[in-house]
């Protein structure tokens, strides 16, 4: 990744749908959470490929153990969507954001972030 990928948006607040996964970013849990949450925004007929989707770590990974770090898989819903069983909402807050494309495989998002 070089300087000119990485833009900066200014962001509204988003109201998402997600499934967390706890443990090392790169895992192979992340994919298989992604996995999961697709079934899940599929049989609510929510059409993941109309919709923005999110992947969201919680967490300094050079500060919190591996074992206990969380990541977020989501995608943005209306306000009458609730939470239900291992999907819970949150709104992601708003305000300004690095905003960097990833194509590739988990375990290597955290090569592709130079501050990670």
């Amino acid at each position: 990744m070089t300087a000119d990928e990485i833009e900066i948006q200014i962001v509204a607040p988003i109201r998402v749908a997600y499934m967390r996964h706890v443990g090392p970013f790169g895992s192979p849990g992340i994919a298989e959470t992604w996995r999961r949450f697709e079934s899940w925004c599929e049989a609510e007929g929510l059409a993941p490929l109309r919709r923005r989707r999110f992947g969201v770590a919680q967490d300094n990974p050079n500060i919190t153990p591996p074992e206990r770090t969380r990541y977020d898989v989501c995608i943005q819903v209306d306000d009458d969507l609730h939470a239900r069983g291992d999907v819970g909402v949150q709104t992601l807050p708003g305000g300004r954001y690095a905003v960097v494309p990833f194509a590739g495989r988990a375990a290597e998002i955290r090569a592709a972030c130079p501050h990670a």
